[in-house]
């Protein structure tokens, strides 16, 4: 018997497939997504600059979209030629929060913490983070300030101090900023958190008492190499103006105030006779008005100062950013320029940026990175902050002219009523440089337990020139009138170095502790110096030549050199059962070099538990909600 033995062979047809990649929230197409065959990894291609993709691959292969950053989807192709995918961020990559130095779970943090993600910076066009911030916080209170490149007030949650201050501190890229916050490029920002309470404050001690903005920067996304270019044009004017009284109404009220005082002087006057009197054109005999306040209610002419020292605003705003990365590290590199031509005549405001982010996995046991941000700036402020309160505090009745130093309140002359006219040609020039640097060493010593070593540096440099020329009417005010000028260079220094020992660990899927115990050094130095010169001949040269001042007894001088520094030690433990409920312990030791000799230290301590109920199954399926806590 002879047995025939065979073998068949099966070909799987071949077909091309093809597509777009597009974001799911924002519909824009996606650059770079690894697109592979599920069943053959050597078959794949990446998406090109508008989000396409062909691929060669077998109908009844399973399509792979994967990115970082991206939740990975698999596609049965089932012999389609056309196949679109919509692909959602990776929330997991947002849920980290730089903090002293350690990286903690946002969802692990038990006190009130909000977050503000870069598609919210971008909302509104501005050049400043605060102002990036207005409305998108509960409980947070920001004061804008319409001058170019100064930076709004904020409070979170109230004011908390009446002596020692009411900013909150701001952590960029674990460097605690304690001014110049501004200057930062909000382009470069990937997240803003807040944090308010005492428990989400807790691990900085006092200094948290006014809450806590953490900043993080941008990185490099792994396997993408990207180029961004971002620019924004804005006007700015008065959305509404103040309503002032006309020359007609001034002289309505000036007439009905002249005769209640004048009755209430002689009891026995009749009201007709009392107007007689005060609306009598007669300027000997009428004591509210001026000749020259009769001359303009003859014209029928109201004046409006206030026209002469604003104008319509201009804004313009560049980003450029190079990023990208690989398994073992990524870069960031962003550029940015702004420039500001202020509502007030004279005031405008320039900045440059520069931003490096970077981060290499050496070995896997080893893992650096260091940020640096760098900044600077041009402002040209108005020439007095009296200027726009002066216009408008300026009767209708007075003809508009450069010629009086200050202006007359009815019918005496008011010293502390500048001419607007005369001080918007005091020459202001600030100039400021903001370095942030933070580089850190991360060793995993074992599986879930990491040592993190950071130093940090925050060096700021400003140099502010002001000028009163002869014409202003401070110079009409000093001794013989003469011009004269100020200037004052201040460095403000801040260095710390941050240690944090972590341990992360699940068990049995639904416990997950956490540890951390840390250090921190920090010295803060300033120093600065004053002068100012009196009794320039001319304002040809304004402050950029002092040794023109020839009244050499009223030049003065001032300086200062002045510092501190501090010592922390803390530790925090964060237990969480079933991401249902949470409890957290913080204990932070601050000794610090302004507190009393005997009182060199200071314990602050937090306990805090908290209940999500979004977690328990009652709540399974609703949609109001997506994170309720007790």
């Amino acid at each position: 018997m002879f047995l025939l033995g065979g073998s068949c062979l099966f070909a799987q047809n071949k077909i091309i497939v093809s597509g777009l990649v597009s974001d799911k929230t924002t519909k824009e197409p996606l650059i770079g997504i690894t697109v592979t065959d599920k069943s053959d990894k050597s078959v794949g291609t990446v998406t090109d600059v508008d989000g396409n993709y062909t691929l060669s691959v077998s109908e009844n292969a399973t399509l792979v979209f994967s990115y970082i950053g991206y939740q990975t989807v698999e596609i049965p192709v089932k012999g389609r030629k056309l196949i679109d995918v919509q692909m959602n961020e990776d929330t997991k990559e947002l849920e980290t929060v730089v903090v002293v130095g350690a990286l903690m779970k946002k969802s692990d943090l038990t006190g009130a913490a909000v977050r503000i993600t870069a598609a919210d910076l971008k909302e509104i066009p501005t050049s400043d983070l605060n102002k990036a911030m207005q409305g998108k916080v509960p409980g947070v209170y920001i004061e804008s300030d319409p001058k170019p490149g100064a930076s709004a007030k904020i409070r979170v949650r109230g004011n908390n101090s009446i002596q020692y201050g009411q900013e909150p501190i701001y952590v960029v890229d674990n460097v605690i900023v304690d001014r110049a916050f501004d200057s930062l490029n909000p382009d470069d920002i990937a997240s803003i958190d807040v944090l308010k309470d005492a428990s989400a404050t807790a691990l900085y001690g006092s200094r948290g008492a006014n809450g806590v903005i953490v900043v993080t920067t941008k990185k490099g996304s792994k396997g993408r190499n990207q180029v961004t270019y971002d620019v924004w044009f804005g006007s700015q004017s008065f959305t509404k103006e103040m309503p002032m009284l006309s020359t007609f109404d001034l002289r309505d009220l000036r007439i009905e105030a002249g005769v209640n005082a004048y009755m209430d002087a002689n009891p026995g006057t009749d009201r007709e006779t009392a107007e007689k009197i005060f609306s009598n054109p007669n300027v000997n005999r009428n004591p509210i008005f001026t000749k020259e306040d009769l001359e303009t209610l003859a014209d029928s002419t109201s004046y409006n100062w206030l026209d002469e020292v604003v104008r319509s605003g201009f804004q313009q705003n560049h980003s450029l950013a190079i990023s990208g990365g690989s398994e073992t590290g990524s870069y960031y590199i962003g550029l940015g320029y702004n420039k500001q031509i202020g509502q007030l005549v004279g005031s405008d405001y320039e900045r440059l940026s520069g931003k490096i982010n970077m981060e290499q996995q050496v070995k896997p046991w080893l893992r650096v990175g260091t940020n640096t941000t760098y900044t600077y700036a041009d402002e040209n402020p108005v020439g007095s902050d009296d200027i726009f309160p002066n216009s408008l505090r300026i009767s209708p009745l007075t003809p508009i002219s450069a010629e009086p130093v200050f202006l007359k309140r009815g019918k005496a002359i008011d010293h502390g009523l500048a001419n607007p006219l005369r001080d918007k040609y005091i020459s202001r020039q600030n100039y400021q440089t903001n370095f942030i640097n933070s580089t850190f060493a991360n060793i995993r010593l074992m599986e879930g337990l990491d040592l993190r070593s950071t130093g940090s540096i925050n060096i700021i440099q400003r140099e502010e020139y002001v000028y009163y020329p002869s014409v202003s009417a401070k110079a009409s005010s000093e001794k013989d009138g003469y011009a004269s000028a100020e200037l004052r260079k201040s460095r403000w220094t801040n260095w710390q170095w941050d240690n944090t020992l972590s341990y992360n660990k699940t068990f049995a899927e639904v416990h997950r502790l956490g540890a951390i115990v840390g250090t921190n050094t920090s010295y803060y130095g300033e120093n600065w110096n004053w002068l100012k010169a009196a009794g320039f001949q001319n304002d040809l040269f304004t402050f950029k030549k002092l040794d023109g001042a020839t009244r050499l007894a009223d030049s003065q001088l001032s300086s200062d050199f002045n510092s501190y520094s501090m010592m922390s030690y803390w530790a925090r433990a964060n237990y969480v059962y079933d991401s249902r409920y949470y409890l957290t312990a913080t204990v932070r030791r601050d000794g610090s070099s302004r507190f009393g000799p005997e009182n060199k230290w200071g314990t602050f301590p937090s306990v805090v538990g908290s209940w999500n109920v979004t977690g328990e199954e009652f709540m399974a399926g609703q949609t109001i909600f997506n994170n309720l806590r007790v």
